[in-house]
């Protein structure tokens, strides 16, 4: 007589092998893609924190009148800004502007900051 073999199928839950290395792999790569999205978004909040900071340096500097400063600030923005300086009455506006693209894969974003200072007497 011949002998039954047991199989791996059970009648209830069909064939299901491999399942658990597909839901692995499918939980990695939402693992590795909110881990880009978060450095992402680091990244940009990092590089905004430099243009409010070199914004408001500058700002204070010209207002002050001193160039050589400005200047010294100025190469401490962000890489690749532009800064605009803008001096009207007793006010200097200074806005720095960068496009940041951290990552190849994500789309370019561009940051500002403005700052405002008054002129002090003298300048």
């Amino acid at each position: 007589m011949p002998r039954l073999q047991r199989s791996d199928r059970s009648p209830a839950t069909g064939s299901h092998r491999g399942m658990v290395t597909v839901e692995l792999v499918c939980g990695i790569l939402i693992v590795m893609m909110m881990l880009a999205f978060f450095g992402w978004a680091i990244s940009l909040f990092g590089t905004q924190a430099m243009c409010i900071d070199a914004a408001s340096d500058i700002a204070r500097q010209a207002a002050r009148g001193d160039k050589d400063a400005v200047r010294r600030e100025t190469a401490s923005a962000p890489t690749g800004s532009t800064v605009d300086v803008d001096s009207h009455g007793q006010e200097v506006t200074v806005i720095v502007k960068v496009t940041s693209k951290p990552f190849d894969f994500v789309p370019a974003v561009t940051l500002q900051a403005q700052s405002t200072a008054v002129k002090e007497p003298g300048s």
